[in-house]
């Protein structure tokens, strides 16, 4: 095996990294460069790791950078759509970052095994966090670690949650920014503002037309939730 080359990981995949547990064994869903897993095992974070992607081209290059960071004898490689390859059952910590919410939460539903307590989620969502706090909340599991990071000017939501089997309701803002508070950091209050600006947005466009009455009222009720969120009440 070779000398590991130390990978710098873009902010998005130095905060999941730092939600792996160590000693685990981690999966990267849409793993691309894999970057995330040449990271984790030459730092000594993860013994091994297995690292997807459904597209060849991609799979390639993962495995080239395994091989130059000298850690390929401890990545299992795998050619699967999502979750789908029996190969990640063997993991403990999946992490899925770096894709729409609403196609996390479709992988997540096709994969009814990670209904286990064994298992931690690290979910990195581009767009519509609120589909992966939905899916979560409906199928019992709980936040453990939720922050904010940005990345190239924009800012991103990131948890690490686990199977407790407690069925959640969430209401106003919070299937929208989670367990977020705007004292938590400059980047959490970023993202709630950004979210406020979104339903700001939505609410100028409805605010008069009374067949959208009920909605106005929702988003206000939602807005206000924002307001609290950012000062942290």
């Amino acid at each position: 095996m070779g000398e590991y080359r130390g990978i710098h990981l873009n902010p998005r995949l130095a905060a999941a990294a730092a939600l792996v547990r160590p000693g685990r064994v981690a999966a990267d869903v849409g793993t691309d460069h894999a970057y995330l897993p040449a990271h984790l095992i030459g730092s000594g974070i993860c013994p091994r790791c297995v690292a997807g992607d459904i597209g060849e081209g991609p799979l390639n290059n993962a495995r080239e950078t395994v091989l130059a960071c000298g850690v390929g004898d401890r990545v299992a490689l795998v050619l699967s759509d999502g979750l789908a390859d029996p190969a990640f059952r063997a993991a403990d910590d999946i992490v899925i970052a770096g894709m729409g919410g609403e196609m996390i939460a479709a992988i997540l539903t096709r994969a009814p095994y990670l209904l286990d307590p064994r298992y931690r989620l690290i979910l990195q969502p581009m767009t519509r966090a609120e589909e992966v706090h939905l899916f979560l909340a409906e199928h019992g599991f709980s936040i453990v670690e939720e922050r904010a990071v940005t990345d190239a000017g924009k800012v991103y939501l990131i948890l690490a949650a686990e199977y407790d089997g407690t069925v959640r309701h969430l209401s106003g803002a919070q299937p929208y920014i989670g367990t977020l508070c705007g004292t938590q950091s400059p980047d959490a209050a970023r993202f709630i503002e950004k979210q406020r600006r979104r339903f700001q947005k939505e609410l100028e466009g409805i605010a008069d037309l009374p067949s959208r009455a009920e909605r106005a009222r929702e988003i206000r009720a939602i807005l206000a939730d924002l307001e609290r969120a950012l000062k942290g009440a």
